[in-house]
């Protein structure tokens, strides 16, 4: 990919008001993003902490749907299953559930927030006093 016969097209986009409906042109810039990120190893991120190009481009919001509906209840608060995701792996192995640090680096948190909800009451109360 030549980025630099690209300047025209890279100086339109990086106006303030700029807007492209061609879709061509939009997938052509997907794509240049994908290749991009992937050169710097930013596609392992994607559905986690990236929205994958296409996502980006054509601005769904699929991503943000996913965390908004991933809410669990932690000693009668709701709490987003990134919260928990993001807890140290030390934290899990305290309460004697390793198996939850595994399952939050898989970034899976659709499994996660399944067998959190079967976890005992008292491990959650638990868990809601470590993160205060």
């Amino acid at each position: 990919m030549k980025i630099s016969s690209n300047k025209a097209a890279a100086k339109e986009l990086l106006r303030d008001d700029a807007t492209c409906a061609d879709r061509k042109q939009l997938t052509k810039l997907a794509g240049a993003i994908d290749h991009l990120d992937r050169a710097a190893g930013l596609d392992k991120h994607y559905d986690r902490k990236l929205l994958d190009p296409m996502q980006t481009v054509f601005n769904t919001d699929m991503l943000l749907t996913k965390v908004a509906n991933c809410m669990v209840d932690l000693g009668g608060m709701q709490v987003p299953c990134e919260t928990l995701m993001n807890l140290p792996p030390d934290i899990w192995h305290q309460v004697d559930m390793p198996e939850m640090a595994e399952l939050a680096q898989s970034g899976d948190s659709a499994q996660f927030k399944q067998v959190f909800d079967t976890l005992p009451v008292d491990l959650k109360m638990v868990l809601a006093k470590q993160i205060g």
